[in-house]
């Protein structure tokens, strides 16, 4: 069985889409933040971290890809 050839690397402005993840996951923490009790309550305050985990690492994937782009001579 032959193995298909790889697909050709996505040339998009990526480090637009990473920073719109990160602003999505920073509004839906901030936007949770009023529910802190009801959430406690019920057990689900993981919520609020999650979100505000995946705003930060988002902003260190966008940290990677502006540098990964001004390395490439692309930014």
């Amino acid at each position: 069985m032959d193995r298909k050839p790889d697909p050709a690397p996505y040339e998009g402005d990526v480090a637009r889409i990473v920073l719109i993840g990160t602003v999505l996951w920073l509004a839906s923490g901030v936007a949770l933040l009023p529910f802190w009790g009801p959430l406690d309550d019920h057990g689900f305050l993981w919520l609020i971290g999650t979100c505000f985990c995946g705003a930060f690492f988002g902003v260190l994937g966008h940290a990677k890809v502006r540098a990964r782009d001004r390395r490439a001579g692309r930014g």
